[in-house]
């Protein structure tokens, strides 16, 4: 049998620096495993690129609870994790910080067919003003909160 390399790429996104710390300790092992049940041989080899989002939960909670009144139902979170990976990240591992997404597809389109980061994507600029609004909101809140010697 002719010498063959395969190589596999996966994209991972621990929700912790522990986590990751698992998967580049555990990873390369297990793959090594499974090989070797097979006679064969395989190397797992990880680079590591943006680190999750994670949002500070008191800062969390203090916009929700400042938007809630102003957006009503219009706000909301996500039931899970999101696995956003953006130069945010960095800022959020040094300052308490929430990372806020704004919908901004029309009401009823589908956005399986042209999601977010898609070419085809379609915006309803509509909801510029809400967003606009909403980060002048948090802006004064944490300004009257540094002003009084609150958290951020």
């Amino acid at each position: 049998m002719p010498e063959t390399q395969r190589r596999v790429l996966e994209a991972l996104a621990p929700l912790s620096p522990e986590a990751l710390a698992k998967v580049e300790t555990e990873l390369p092992r297990v793959v090594a495993r499974i090989a070797e049940a097979h006679s064969a041989t395989a190397t797992a080899e990880i680079t590591t690129g943006y680190p999750s989002v994670v949002n500070d939960q008191a800062t969390t909670e203090r916009a929700l609870e400042a938007l809630r009144p102003v957006f009503g139902g219009r706000v909301v979170t996500a039931p899970h994790p999101t696995m956003g990976a953006e130069d945010f990240s960095y800022v959020a591992q040094h300052v308490p910080a929430t990372m806020l997404m704004l919908l901004a597809s029309p009401p009823g389109l589908d956005e399986a067919p042209a999601p977010n980061h898609s070419p085809h994507a379609v915006f309803d600029d509509a909801v510029l003003g809400d967003q606009a609004a909403a980060l002048a909101l948090l802006a004064a809140q944490t300004l009257t909160a540094h002003a009084r010697g609150g958290a951020s």
